[in-house]
């Protein structure tokens, strides 16, 4: 691999340059705040209050088959090569305001972001640059066993096809406004999804339970500019 007189390699050079031109536009978002703030408080405005996250890896599975979920997300972000990656599984309720249980295998950061902290078994496969597989499992908030695993075929490949900024679903419409932009992605109908041994990614008999969009699980590489989420909070 090549390396420049900077002792970068040319990706992650380019890689840091995405990132600063990503804070250089929140940035830029936070001056057109602070200079329409006079104006809002003559006008009676609430302010938002705005949250940044970055997540290297994003899975997103319709869960057809389950009556009190509709989908299940797992994010990951690589950290040192010494130390695990930091993983977040959470489901969203099908009633409204689709309220959202979050799992994190970080204590800190599950206490930080209220949500529950468990040990979760996580491994990637696939190569970089391809869309990656994963398998996960933990125990939910009532003790049940879960466990998640997404594939995808040689023949699967990464496109900008139905990325870019992605509809909120009304996930947690009752908590915040989210922005959230994903680069690349990839599609794949083999997926399970067992919670307390029931596989709730594909239906079960006697079931009826709408899917938003016919479409599978989802692979997300890095984003550079916005990052996999950035949330705007009321």
């Amino acid at each position: 691999m090549a390396v420049d007189t900077f002792g970068c390699s040319r990706t992650e050079i380019g890689s840091l340059l995405m990132r600063l031109a990503g804070y250089r536009a929140l940035m830029l978002l936070g001056l057109i705040f602070v200079s329409h703030t006079a104006a809002a408080a003559e006008a009676d405005m609430m302010p938002i209050i705005s949250t940044f996250r970055h997540w290297d890896h994003h899975w997103y599975i319709w869960l057809p088959g389950d009556p009190t979920y509709e989908a299940v997300e797992v994010m990951s972000n690589d950290l040192d090569a010494a130390m695990p990656s930091l993983v977040w599984v959470f489901f969203t309720e099908r009633a409204a305001p689709k309220r959202q249980v979050h799992y994190l295998n970080d204590a800190r950061v599950a206490t930080a972001r209220g949500g529950n902290y468990r040990e979760i078994a996580f491994a990637m496969t696939g190569a970089e640059g391809e869309p990656r597989g994963i398998m996960v499992s933990l125990n939910d908030v009532d003790g049940r066993p879960v466990a998640i695993e997404v594939q995808f075929g040689p023949e699967v490949q990464l496109t900008t096809r139905g990325a870019g900024l992605t509809d909120q679903s009304g996930h947690s419409a009752d908590r915040h406004l989210l922005l959230f932009f994903r680069e690349k992605n990839a599609i794949t109908s083999n997926r399970t999804v067992t919670r307390d041994g029931i596989d709730v990614a594909h239906r079960q008999p006697g079931e009826s339970h709408a899917r938003r969009l016919a479409i599978g699980p989802g692979h997300c590489l890095p984003l550079h500019l916005l990052g996999p989420l950035a949330t705007l909070r009321r």
